[in-house]
């Protein structure tokens, strides 16, 4: 099991990183900052220019994963990627996604879901 927030990250990262690379997303930049706001993920699906937010919860103390990304933090996001999309000069659609991760240390199991267009 993971112990730290941050390798706990990284590793969210990695497995989010790599789901979406098995549905077809093009992965264009990791970690991307745009003012004060993250982008978690930059990716590019079916023409689509896509920022993912990835959660990842170690137990189920505090809830699912997916719970970590409220309305607040993706407009946050969803901000962020339109200005990037401005200065990059790109007229792609944009879409902000969520790949939440919930592991389960008892069962050694852990549940990857892929929430488009949150």
């Amino acid at each position: 099991m993971v112990n730290s927030t941050r390798k706990c990250g990284v590793l969210g990262e990695q497995i989010a990183g790599a789901f979406l690379a098995l549905k077809g997303y093009e992965i264009l930049d990791r970690n991307r900052w745009v003012g004060r706001r993250e982008i978690d993920i930059l990716a590019r699906h079916r023409g689509t220019l896509v920022a993912v937010e990835v959660k990842l919860r170690r137990t189920g103390t505090f809830g699912r994963a997916v719970e970590g990304a409220g309305n607040r933090k993706l407009g946050g996001i969803r901000c962020a990627l339109e200005t990037l999309a401005r200065d990059l000069g790109s007229d792609s659609p944009i879409r902000v996604d969520v790949v939440a991760i919930d592991m389960d240390a008892a069962s050694h199991t852990m549940t990857v879901r892929l929430y488009a267009g949150v």
